[in-house]
Parts: C-alpha cells; structure tokens; sequence
C-alpha cells in the first residue's frame, strides 16, 4: 500500500509521516507538507530530531516565500546543527539577492564563510565549492574583492589536496580568482591564472574568451 494510502486511511506512524513529509515535499505539495509538519510539530517527541528540524526549516522557508524574514532567521539562529542549517542560510542570501538588497546579501553571505570556516560544517569538495561560490559572487558585485580573493585561494588550496576527479574541476576555480584579479585591475596576474586554467582544459572556449577579454581590457578595447 502507498504512503499516501496509509496516510489517507488514518496511518499516523512516525515512520510513514516522514517519508511521506519528503515524498510531499518532492511533489512540491505545499498543501500535504503543511499538514504534515504540523503534525510532526505538534508530536515532537515521537519524531527523530532531525525529521522535527526540517519540519521547522520547511515552515521558515515558506514564510521567506512569503517576504517574512523573522523565522529563517530564528532558524538560523537556533538550528546550527541542523542538517539544513547551511541550506537556510543560503536561502537567506538568496532572499537578499532577489531584493536586489545588496548589502544584506553581502553581510548575510560574510556571516555564513565564517561560520563555515570556525565550525567545520562543509569539508572537502563541499568547502571548495561554497568558497568559490562565495568569490565569485563577490566578483559579480564587484564588492569585498581583496577577501573574495583569499578565499578564492583558500578554495583552490582545498582542491589541490583532493584526488584525480575532484581536481579536475581546479580550472574553473582558477577562473573565479582570475576574474577576481581582473576586477581589481591587476590584469597580468589574471592572464597568468587564466592561462593556468586554458592549459588544464584546452577545449573550453569560456576560459578562451575570458581570456580575450583581460587582453582587452588592457589595450583599452
């Protein structure tokens, strides 16, 4: 019998809900969902932690939907060993994002690099990629640029120590330190970094153009 069978029929187990609370979530039924978490909610005790946190992450986000900040921000708060506690930050930086409100995005997104970097949340690839993305939207915003740049650093450093596959992905993280570097106008160093990036992926025409377009600029094109 289906989740939603058992659910229909008055199956309230714990173990039924929470599958059914994630499958819910996949559909995007934001109508079951609801249902459901409240009914995790209110029979805290009989759930496991982790399902009770994303009962709460679930909520907050649909009141950042919503352009109610107050609740992820409690999530955030209260949450931080929550599997969900990175995810609803970044939904908070997004949020900031979509508002157009830069200067929250910025400080929000500062604030989540240092917690990542104090308490070892993200480790590997993970930390490499949430670096990077950190650098390179510091990049776009043309904003932070000298610790858009350390961190670019940091995030290359990690790569370097993982194995063959993960540091295939090294060029475009020497893509985001050179755009970085052209940002601040130290336009020779970006075409050393860029070249480093053409010579370990020969085929990708992006690092080719980007190329073109530090050259460019230096000639005043």
């Amino acid at each position: 019998m289906s989740l939603s069978k058992q659910y229909e029929e008055g199956n309230n187990d714990p173990d039924v809900i929470d599958k059914l609370s994630i499958k819910s979530q996949e559909r995007q039924d934001d109508i079951l969902s609801k249902e459901l978490y409240n009914f995790i909610l209110d029979n805290k005790s009989s759930f496991d932690i982790k399902v009770f946190e994303r009962a709460k992450y679930f909520f907050a986000k649909q009141e950042l939907k919503n352009d109610n900040t107050k609740d992820i921000i409690n999530f955030i708060s209260n949450s931080k060993k929550s599997n969900h506690y990175t995810v609803a930050y970044m939904d908070l930086v997004r949020y900031y994002a979509s508002k157009k409100d830069t200067l929250l995005e910025v400080n929000t997104f500062k604030d989540l690099i240092k917690e990542v970097i104090e308490s070892d949340i993200l480790v590997g690839s993970s930390l490499a990629s949430f670096l990077n993305s950190y650098a390179w939207r510091m990049s776009e915003l043309n904003t932070n640029l000298e610790d858009a740049l350390k961190k670019s650093n940091e995030s290359i450093n990690v790569i370097e120590s993982m194995d063959i596959e993960i540091k295939k992905r090294k060029p475009m993280f020497l893509d985001t330190k050179a755009e970085i570097l052209w940002k601040m106008d130290n336009i020779e160093e970006a075409i050393i970094i860029i070249n480093q990036a053409i010579e370990l992926d020969s085929e990708n025409q992006y690092y080719k153009d980007q190329k073109t377009k530090f050259q460019n600029s230096k000639k005043g094109i």
